[in-house]
This record gives C-alpha cells, structure tokens and sequence, in this order.
C-alpha cells in the first residue's frame, strides 16, 4: 500500500533544545518547495547538537519498508573529507519495541570528488551493528532519492535488505541483501538533523514525501 501525504498532514514535530536556547529547527516554507510544489520543509541548523525533526508513523511494525521524496542538500556547508566529521544524519528508521533506532542516513561530502553523497547504514539483529547499505552520488543539485528496507525472511536466512536509489538524472542504485536482522520492525521513519558530530549553521530542504509497504516493482 502506498502512503503519499502531505508533510503537514502527518508531521508530528518534535523540538528538542539543551543549553541557553540553542537548538536546531525545522519549519515548513514556500522556499523549500522543489519539484514544483508550493511548500516544503526546511531543516535549520544553528551550530548547535539538538534534535529536530518530522516523523512518520505510518509504518506499524512493518517487515518491508520504502520512502521516496525530494532532497536539496546544496547549502550545507559540511567539511569536505574529515574523517567522523563529513557528514551529518538526516533521517533514521526506528523500532519502537525492539532494536530502537536502526536505519540511518547520511548527508556527506567526499574528498575524492568534491560532492556530495547520500549513505546508508542498517543494523543487523546484534545491537549496534550497523553495516554499510549503500553510497549514491547527490552532487550540487536537488534530487529524488528512496530507500528501501527488508527484515530478513527467517532466522539464519542472513537476506535482509536495505538499498538507497536516486530516481532520476541518471538512475543510480546501491545495496545490500545479506542482512541478519529478521527480529527488526519499522514503526517510524523520522528526517531532520539528529546528533550529529560537526557544528553547522546552515540548512536543506526536503519535500514529497512518500511512504510505501512494497519494494520497488
């Protein structure tokens, strides 16, 4: 089944602030409104580690999940190349019951080409192992991206699937279905900025987002 919303319409936002008033932001804007849309969201970063973000709760214990929308990453200023320090998380997939926070998005900028990138990190059903699910190319123009998200099948099958795809410009796909992780659910799919490791003081945008309970014909 496909769940194609509005932002405003599912948008549980979550504002989190530490310390003398300091916190990141998102607000929904005509200026972050791409593919010709009239509103988006904008997440704001002041330089400062607080969360801020939208949440989906649509999925409900969900074993397959999918989420496609719009992303202009062009005016996050993130140091190019520094190792623990390039990147920052813009969305994560979570289980409420089980492993907790599970799927995570990157925003990156590489030192061998000078671009940015978009990465994905799924966990197997041991805690905090996190393994590498995919590497697409962004670079300096907004994009369509979706990731998609698969428990394994069974105990011991080790066929978990995560795979991250930019649409359009051209195509490009990469992936993973070696995963053990048959005990994990998706019951919310969050976007924003979440704890990241370098200050910025600047933003992104993000629109059209839609969710889905299928992969990919």
């Amino acid at each position: 089944m496909k769940r194609s919303v509005a932002l405003l319409a599912f948008a549980a936002i979550l504002f989190v602030s530490t310390g003398a008033m300091a916190a990141n932001t998102v607000a929904v804007t005509a200026q972050a409104a791409l593919n010709g849309t009239n509103f988006g969201l904008s997440v704001n970063l002041d330089g400062s580690n607080t969360l801020a973000y939208v949440s989906s709760d649509h999925p409900n214990q969900e074993k397959v999940y999918r989420a496609r929308f719009w992303i202009d990453q062009r005016n996050l200023q993130i140091p190019e190349g520094t190792a623990g320090t390039n990147h920052i998380r813009f969305f994560i997939g979570v289980d409420q019951a089980g492993a907790g926070q599970h799927l995570v998005g990157f925003l990156t900028k590489s030192a061998d080409d000078h671009n940015f990138h978009f990465i994905v990190w799924a966990e197997s059903d041991t805690p905090n192992d996190f393994k590498n699910g995919g590497n697409i190319f962004l670079g300096g123009q907004p994009r369509q991206v979706e990731v998609e998200w698969a428990a394994a099948s069974a105990p011991g099958a080790d066929d978990g699937f995560v795979q991250i795809t930019r649409v359009d410009n051209p195509a490009q796909t990469d992936g993973r279905s070696d995963l053990d992780n048959d005990t994990i659910e998706m019951d919310r799919f969050r976007i924003g900025v979440f704890a990241n490791p370098v200050a910025l003081t600047d933003f992104y945008y993000m629109d059209e987002f839609e969710s889905f309970r299928t992969l990919a014909p």
